[in-house]
């Protein structure tokens, strides 16, 4: 989005086509689900925003290099079978291999690097 809301501008329309809203640590960031087990997620952010690349980022360097895909498809579903009911500790354990791969990705972006290099760090 150009300019993200508050939460409460979501929640009702996303409601209303099946979707939850899952509280993250995040600022500027809005999550939404659907599905059980889960099977749609919305992420709602600002455009060329950090969250925005982020997520970007991730998703370009995994379409680039099938060996990390499998590495991170191997990753999640260790970690479905460890936290099958406990999907904050699922999300937190992949944070680090996740952050990992968006520096990678950052590397081979150097339009991005600079601008968003230090968010890494934070």
């Amino acid at each position: 989005v150009e300019h993200l809301g508050d939460l409460a501008e979501y929640v009702p329309v996303m409601a209303s086509i099946g979707y939850e809203n899952e509280p993250i640590n995040n600022t500027g960031h809005w999550f939404f689900w659907k599905g059980e087990p889960r099977s749609h997620q919305v992420h709602i952010v600002e455009r060329d925003s950090w969250h925005y690349w982020r997520l970007l980022l991730f998703r370009d360097y995994l379409r680039l290099h099938a060996d990390e895909a499998r590495e991170y498809e191997l990753l999640k579903r260790g970690l479905a079978v460890k936290y099958a009911t406990r999907r904050k500790l699922y999300s937190e354990a992949k944070t680090d291999y996740v952050r990992a791969v968006i520096a990678k990705a950052l590397e081979e972006r150097p339009e991005l690097h600079g601008r968003f290099r230090s968010r890494l760090e934070a």
